[in-house]
């Protein structure tokens, strides 16, 4: 029957009951002893009781016992621990706030669910802290500045939580150093082709820290380890005449008296530099007399650079190994005239180098007659405070037909007619069309078209000001009886060195009112008290009247308004 069979004397059993275990394995199947286990356990100790009562119960009671707790134990019940892992390992001694690599050995589960592993750490012989936990065996760290010394344990935990025992890294001193710092960061110039400097600043954290550096181009040393001042500018001027064609590295080393060092890399590449012809390429206008063309040509690589100077596609010179100095090409009044009026020629000229680096540059021009000659310069009149007249007259060389047109701030204000040569014409600005100019910069222009469609332009500029500004009421304000007194409120901007003056009237309807000065006391935001008693016209009325005179004043003053009350 079950497990007992075969147990049925047993004189150390007798006396002693199983009815506690079973009853503990009934009371426990819903949670430990499901699907067959339950069935299983159940006879067991079914079996197991009565062989107990007849005298085989220790015996028994253990086997039955062992049985069905393994066939009713849970994953967590049966999970063993895993092992500790293997040794900690990192440098001795580390730098504080200097990042450092901390491993350890593999840790072992018979169970095969190891799952991570936890580091600690403690700083100064202080409480130890978690700072990872994971399945790495691995991590980098960074100490803070002035720790003096700092020990690591780490253990192994399984899925189900259980952990391992400890494995100690030895304690670790700390040089609290910092590095020097080289200002910027790594670069990457690229493909250069002119000269350039690369300027940077050495510093250090640590007090009456001494610094050397070092420059090493493409890993030759071009300055051995000199003592270098912190926090000034250092510069590296990298002439690439020095330097092959293709990739170049630069780097700085600084290092402390401790013998930290800290690098900072500059890379470039030189290449093959077309040659430099001066200038840029530029439209001529328009051309009917001779005229010469000035150029340089120089090569960065200090190639031997050959030259091809051209003229609508006709070879004018060739120059092999052309020099540094000044060359010219002049087109002659002959060669104009082999062109057609109106047509663009180009000027060519290619330069090109032993290594087939080649550059142009083009000058474009016209052939024509001259445009019509506007009398006069391009000229500023300066600052016109009433209306003038400006006088100009127009010439044409070959006689062709001119239309004239002026121009006020760009609003056609003389429309196109027929001009005469060398006729003296007047524009004259005056009147409304002159006081309705805003105060400020305006332009007058003149432009002259001849029949081939040439085109002068004659600017001349003034600056509109005003001597004196002036606002009065556009209409009296009627009163029944004579007024007494008028509180005046200006609206305006008194420029320094300009003047301001407040003027009133209670008889606006005479034909001569008597204005009276009340600028004292507008200034001083009080009202006017009229001495005027008398009138011509059937009815009183008031007026008010703001003046502002120009006087020293560099500042444009205006009036904006005219408010006020009357008693």
């Amino acid at each position: 029957m079950g497990y007992c069979d075969g147990w049925e004397t047993c004189s150390a059993c007798q006396g002693v009951s199983c009815e506690g275990y079973c009853q503990e394995c009934q009371s426990n199947k819903e949670e430990r002893c499901r699907h067959s286990c339950q069935t299983t356990c159940e006879s067991n100790c079914q079996g197991c009781q009565g062989y107990c009562e007849n005298g085989c119960q220790s015996s028994c009671q253990k086997n039955c016992e062992s049985s069905c707790e393994k066939s009713c134990q849970s994953g967590a019940e049966k999970n063993s621990a895993p092992s500790s892992p293997g040794g900690v390992n990192l440098p001795n001694p580390i730098r504080s706030e200097k990042s450092f690599s901390i491993s350890w050995g593999y840790a072992s589960d018979s169970d095969g669910n190891l799952s991570g592993y936890t580091l600690e750490r403690s700083i100064d012989n202080g409480s130890y802290s978690q700072i990872y936990n994971g399945s790495s065996t691995s991590y980098t760290d960074t100490v803070p500045k002035g720790t003096k010394s700092v020990r690591y344990r780490v253990r192994a935990y399984d899925s189900y939580n259980l952990t391992s025992g400890y494995t100690y890294s030895q304690i670790v001193t700390v040089v609290n150093n910092s590095a020097p710092i080289i200002s910027g960061s790594n670069y990457d110039y690229g493909a250069v082709t002119e000269n350039f400097s690369i300027n940077y600043i050495v510093t250090d954290s640590d007090d009456g820290d001494r610094v050397e550096v070092k420059i090493t181009v493409d890993n030759q040393i071009i300055q051995d380890f000199t003592e270098t001042s912190l926090g000034i500018r250092k510069t590296i001027d990298v002439d690439l005449t020095k330097y092959e064609l293709g990739k170049h590295k630069i780097e700085i080393i600084a290092r402390d008296k401790e013998g930290t060092t800290y690098t900072r890399t500059y890379t470039f590449e030189k290449i093959n530099t077309a040659p430099i012809i001066s200038g840029t390429d530029t439209d001529l206008g328009n051309k009917n007399s001779a005229f010469t063309i000035v150029y340089t040509v120089k090569d960065p690589n200090n190639d031997k650079v050959n030259v091809i100077e051209k003229l609508n596609g006709k070879i004018l010179k060739n120059i092999t190994n052309i020099g540094t100095g000044e060359q010219s090409i002049t087109v002659t009044a002959e060669m104009l005239s082999e062109f057609a009026i109106n047509t663009s020629n180009v000027i060519e000229i290619e330069a090109r180098d032993a290594n087939n680096a080649v550059s142009y540059r083009r000058f474009t021009f016209v052939r024509s007659n001259f445009a019509p000659i506007i009398s006069g310069t391009d000229t500023d009149l300066g600052e016109k405070d009433k209306e003038f007249t400006y006088i100009y007259s127009v010439t044409d060389e070959e006689k062709d037909k001119i239309k004239i047109k002026v121009f006020l701030d760009n609003r056609l204000v003389v429309p196109e007619f027929d001009g005469v040569d060398n006729k003296e014409y007047r524009y004259e600005l005056k009147g409304f069309d002159f006081l309705k100019l805003t105060l400020g910069k305006h332009t007058l222009k003149i432009v002259a078209t001849d029949s081939n469609g040439l085109v002068s332009t004659r600017l001349v500029s003034f600056t509109r000001t005003a001597a004196r500004v002036v606002m009065q009421l556009k209409d009296p304000r009627d009163t029944d009886v004579m007024a007494k007194k008028v509180l005046v409120i200006p609206g305006w901007f008194v420029a320094p060195g300009a003047t301001g003056k407040v003027e009133v009237c209670n008889n606006a309807y005479d034909a001569a009112p008597t204005w009276e000065d009340a600028t004292v006391v507008t200034n001083e935001g009080r009202a006017f008290n009229f001495l005027n008693s008398s009138k011509t016209a059937t009815k009183w009325g008031v007026n008010i009247r703001l003046t502002i005179e120009k006087g020293k004043s560099t500042v444009t003053s205006y009036i904006t308004s005219i408010g006020g009350s009357v008693e």
